[in-house]
């Protein structure tokens, strides 16, 4: 599905599988509203085997997604939770493979993981190499890993290799969390929209990052997202919280505050905070004790 979060669809995309879903008629009672998201919630659990990247968690009934639009100045890479050190990072750049960091969500910035679209290199018969997994699938051998940046980076290179062209990594500091109730609530209220996602999206994710379109004006242009149908909860949820303006195409003060999120996202995770539960890698301590 690829969802987009109203008052912040710029910002906000990431790709996974399709659910449907009814609503019968434009009124409801809070019984017809818990009905729903019984309904939704029914449906989401049809995920737990379907590409995407939202992963549904059997413990804690856990949703995890990562951002796919919001980029992240490059961290220190021995402040973060991977065995990646940053010899190897200068040994896959030299090999043609472009890294870019992203700023996946607020939870455990530090922890890392990867995607990566592989164009020549085969698919493993095994959906489990290495900590990486096949996400997406396309035509002409294309598909998508995604895992651990160690695993990731490893298929990149030898890609690279292969194609004679590079391959382009995306790298996550972080993540976002719901629980699945949660998640439903905001879908019904037109928080999300939705669409089947593929290797296309990651194509034009990676386009975006590189200076394209961006990968909502690629989905919007598509007409492939979904919206839940107004309802009594989302009726409300307008009034109360209406959609925020589209931000003009050069505002110097919002582009003045990107930067400095950017370099706040990006230091909170060179320097470990006391309220992150990771602890930086033991062997390599250098610069990153806790504060």
């Amino acid at each position: 599905m690829a969802y987009s979060c109203r008052g912040y669809k710029e910002r906000w995309s990431s790709v996974c599988a399709a659910l449907k879903f009814n609503f019968a008629s434009p009124g409801y009672t809070d019984a017809d509203i818990r009905a729903m998201l019984m309904r939704l919630k029914a449906a989401l659990g049809q995920l737990r085997h379907s590409p995407g990247l939202f992963e549904i968690r059997e413990a804690g009934d856990v949703v995890l997604g990562v951002n796919l639009s919001r980029s992240l100045e490059a961290p220190n890479i021995e402040c973060l939770s991977t065995d990646v050190a940053a010899e190897q990072l200068d040994n896959a750049e030299a090999k043609g493979v472009e890294l870019l960091w992203m700023n996946g969500g607020p939870v455990k910035p530090r922890h890392v993981h990867a995607m990566a679209l592989l164009e020549r290199l085969p698919s493993p018969a095994c959906d489990s190499e290495d900590g990486v997994h096949i996400l997406f699938e396309g035509e002409g051998g294309t598909w998508v890993a995604h895992g651990d940046l160690e695993g990731v980076l490893s298929l990149a290179c030898e890609d690279a290799s292969l194609s004679g062209k590079g391959a382009v990594i995306f790298a996550w500091a972080g993540y976002a969390q719901w629980s699945r109730t949660q998640l439903l609530g905001e879908m019904a209220r037109g928080s999300w929209g939705w669409a089947p996602g593929g290797v296309a999206d990651v194509r034009s994710a990676i386009a975006a990052q590189l200076g394209g379109p961006s990968l909502w004006d690629a989905l919007r242009e598509s007409q492939r997202l979904s919206w839940a149908p107004a309802n009594e909860l989302s009726r409300d949820f307008e009034k109360r919280f209406p959609s925020s303006p589209q931000p003009a195409a050069h505002d110097p003060q919002a582009q003045a505050l990107s930067v400095l999120v950017n370099q706040f996202e990006t230091l909170r995770r060179d320097t470990a905070a006391s309220s992150d539960a990771e602890a930086a890698p033991p062997r390599r301590p250098r610069g990153c004790e806790q504060q």
